[in-house]
C-alpha cells in the first residue's frame, strides 16, 4: 500500500462510490415519509418556482430512536438522493432529492404550479382555467352510495354536478377536506334538500 494514492482515488470516486450505496429499505423509508407529509394535498408559503424543504430533524422525539431514520441518515451523508415517490398518490412535485447534513434528513423540490388538493387539475389549454376530475371526485362520493344514494348519477346529471360546478369558484385554492365537504353536502342536496344527511 505504499504507492497507494488516496487523491487519485478519490477523484476517481472509487472510495465514495464504494461507501455511497443507498438502500431499497432507505429509499422506501424516505418516499413513505415524503408521501405522509404531502398526504391529501399541501399548500407553501413558497411561491411557485422557489425550494421547498421539508426537513427531518435528528433531535425529533419521533427520530431519535428510530433506526430507519439514523440508517437512511449515515447513507444520504454520502449520496443524496432522487426519490421515486407515488405520483398518483400525492402528486406531482417533479424532482425530489433527499440529503443530509449531520443531524438532519432534508427532503427539497421546486415548489410546481400546482393546486391544493388532488382532485384540481389545470387545463392544458387554458392556463388561468381549473376544474376537478370527475372520476376522482366519483372515487370519494361512491363511498356514500346506498339504497336511495347513486354517486354516479349525481356526477352525471347537470342538475346534479353540472349545477354544482358553475357556482363554485377558485377551486384550486381549496383543500382536498373543504372540497369534499363541499362535495358531500351538495349531493345531500340533490338526493335530500339539505347538506347533512349524507
Amino acid at each position: 500500500m505504499d504507492n497507494f494514492d488516496l487523491k487519485k482515488y478519490l477523484a476517481e470516486g472509487r472510495l465514495l462510490k464504494e461507501n455511497a450505496d443507498v438502500s431499497e429499505d432507505t429509499k422506501k423509508y424516505l418516499n413513505s415519509k415524503f408521501e405522509i407529509y404531502l398526504e391529501g394535498g399541501d399548500s407553501f408559503k413558497e411561491k411557485p418556482g422557489e425550494t421547498h424543504v421539508f426537513t427531518m430533524e435528528g433531535d425529533d422525539e419521533q427520530y431519535k430512536d428510530d433506526y430507519r431514520f439514523n440508517e437512511a441518515l449515515k447513507q444520504l451523508q454520502q449520496n443524496p438522493i432522487v426519490l421515486d415517490y407515488n405520483k398518483d398518490y400525492v402528486g406531482d412535485y417533479g424532482e425530489v432529492t433527499a440529503e443530509a447534513d449531520a443531524n438532519n434528513i432534508k427532503i427539497s423540490f421546486i415548489v410546481p404550479e400546482m393546486v391544493n388538493n388532488r382532485y384540481v387539475v389545470k387545463d392544458e389549454e387554458d392556463e388561468d382555467f381549473y376544474f376537478i376530475d370527475k372520476q376522482k371526485a366519483l372515487d370519494y362520493l361512491s363511498q356514500f352510495d346506498s339504497e336511495e344514494v347513486d354517486a354516479k348519477q349525481f356526477i352525471d346529471d347537470d342538475e346534479g354536478w353540472g349545477e354544482f360546478e358553475q357556482y363554485l369558484e377558485d377551486v384550486e385554492q381549496m383543500t382536498d377536506e373543504e372540497l369534499e365537504d363541499a362535495m358531500r353536502q351538495e349531493m345531500s342536496f340533490y338526493y335530500y334538500s339539505n347538506g347533512d344527511s349524507i
